[in-house]
């Protein structure tokens, strides 16, 4: 894991009585330690992944293990608000179906539309979501035919 002399850090959180919210928000953080930061693309995956919480703690260990407690302080700050998660995005699955998109497809396609948000290939309003929802529906019908 990150510290070679703790072997089992969910054993260690568990011993110390730490409940289950803390345990999750430790190991998380902890595991950020590893994470190559290096633009805003990388913060606003984390924030992706992890609770806005975890990566805080993560990123304050990992700048002080790098010798800057507010190395990456800033960048989080910069990014925490904008839409990292598919709930923040303009866009549902009701506006998908609406598209004629198959409900079994709808959760592919609003990863795609979340990931090109994080990538600012799009901006997040719902007539450029749209824009991509369609794109993609028409990647999906040619791959895989009517969908």
């Amino acid at each position: 894991m990150i510290f070679n002399f703790v072997k089992d850090p969910l054993k260690v959180t568990k011993d110390l009585r730490f409940s289950n919210i803390e345990t999750s928000n430790i190991i998380n953080g902890l595991s950020i330690i590893n994470v190559d930061i290096n633009s805003n693309k990388d913060m606003r995956l984390l924030l992706n992944k992890y609770h806005p919480n975890e990566v805080y703690n993560g990123i304050r260990v990992k700048g002080a293990l790098e010798g800057d407690s507010n190395k990456y302080i800033s960048q989080f700050i910069d990014n925490k608000d904008k839409p990292n998660r598919i709930n923040d995005l303009d866009i549902n699955g009701n506006d998908l179906i609406k598209l004629d998109i198959y409900k079994r497809n709808i959760g592919f396609v609003l990863k795609e539309i979340m990931n090109s948000v994080i990538s600012e290939e799009v901006d997040n309003n719902k007539e450029d979501l749209i824009k991509k929802a369609l794109e993609i529906k028409e990647k999906l019908i040619y791959k895989r035919g009517k969908i």
